[in-house]
């Protein structure tokens, strides 16, 4: 009787055990996944295995970066560089979608570093096609099996060429979607349940990293913060109606940038653009404001000032800043730049001072 007893005992157990690894297995690979060194255990009750493991691996891996003094943006791309692995996709980019400010591709992988990806998402924030569409009303992940079969897939930049399978995953934040993890495929990927269910989870653990831990809320929230640079953006400059008082307005434009963009690609050439952020910041005044006005320009106003001596001081210590040789990611290159300014000595409506920096900025570049 015992003897039966115990078999009956050790049957039970296998049943279970095997109904768990069926049920349950595929979610822990995906945990395992992030992790490589991870040791996974089949729990008693695995409902929530999947959130709980990731949650988990996702924050351990952000407090470690953040303790090794990762700048937020490096913390981004390798948390991305992860979940692309997991998926085993061929590529992956974060499309920032505030609703009151410009769309910008914050972070992407290596490979479309070639592709104009501010002008894309400049189409993408005007068209709003409706895979992003769905995303946005819904707050919920959404994926095409096919992207050749969706009529509306804005492609300006032939990326249709490089992906035929997609996934979108929303970060949201106070009920609107603060940006889109796009995870793509270049081959057709037969998505399944564990696919989607796994999208649901990051959809829920990204948006708590990203608007809990990361400051990038903050950048994203901020309508008059320019994302790359951390400057004031051309939105609040508009709002400047007019200047009063003694200043002088700067239009900075960089020499050939965009050679810089095809030599070295586009990832080196936002780096290239905070680090002359951050050197403008170094010659100016604490009170005077800075504003990336476009792709590679920049208006500055000085405030308190009515000496042209010292506007062309400073213009000179401007040109001398950025002509300071830049190295990132063992690639040594020269900026220079083209400056026009004009004095302000009575109230002048901002957008006619722009136009007289910027006409005296071409008379330097030809100076050239």
């Amino acid at each position: 009787m015992l003897t039966i007893i115990l078999t009956s005992l050790l049957t039970s157990f296998v049943f279970i055990f095997i109904l768990m690894t069926v049920f349950h297995g595929r979610s822990l690979i995906y945990i395992a996944r992030f992790e490589e060194k991870s040791k996974i255990f089949l729990p008693p009750n695995s409902k929530n295995v999947l959130r709980n493991g990731i949650s988990i691996r996702l924050l351990r891996m952000v407090f470690k970066l953040l303790n090794e003094n990762y700048p937020e943006e490096e913390i981004l791309k390798k948390i991305f560089e992860k979940i692309s692995s997991v998926y085993k996709a061929s590529g992956w980019s974060f499309l920032l979608t505030p609703e009151n400010k410009e769309w910008s591709f914050y972070v992407w992988c290596k490979k479309y570093d070639k592709f104009e990806l501010e002008k894309l998402a400049r189409e993408l924030n005007e068209k709003k096609p409706d895979n992003l569409k769905k995303i946005l009303d819904t707050k919920k992940i959404y994926a095409l099996q096919n992207v050749h079969k969706f009529s509306r897939w804005v492609d300006s930049e032939k990326l249709s060429a490089k992906i035929s399978t997609w996934i979108g995953i929303p970060i949201v934040f106070k009920n609107s979607v603060m940006g889109i993890l796009n995870i793509d495929w270049s081959h057709r990927k037969r998505l399944n349940s564990f696919h989607l269910s796994l999208a649901e989870v990051l959809a829920t653990e990204l948006s708590n990293i990203v608007t809990h831990v990361l400051h990038i809320k903050q950048l994203i929230l901020d309508a008059n913060l320019d994302i790359l640079t951390e400057t004031l953006n051309r939105r609040a400059l508009e709002n400047f109606k007019n200047i009063a008082g003694q200043s002088a307005v700067l239009f900075i434009d960089l020499n050939d940038f965009k050679k810089i963009n095809d030599k070295y690609g586009h990832e080196l050439g936002d780096k290239t653009l905070k680090i002359i952020a951050e050197r403008l910041k170094r010659v100016i005044k604490k009170e005077d404001l800075i504003f990336r006005y476009g792709g590679d320009e920049f208006v500055v106003i000085l405030k308190d000032i009515d000496d042209e001596e010292i506007i062309k001081s400073i213009v000179t210590r401007i040109k001398k800043i950025i002509e300071i040789p830049i190295t990132i990611d063992m690639s040594s290159f020269r900026v220079s730049a083209a400056i026009g300014y004009v004095l302000n000595s009575k109230t002048t409506s901002i957008k006619e001072l722009i136009d007289l920096a910027d006409k005296k900025m071409y008379m330097d570049k030809r100076q050239r």
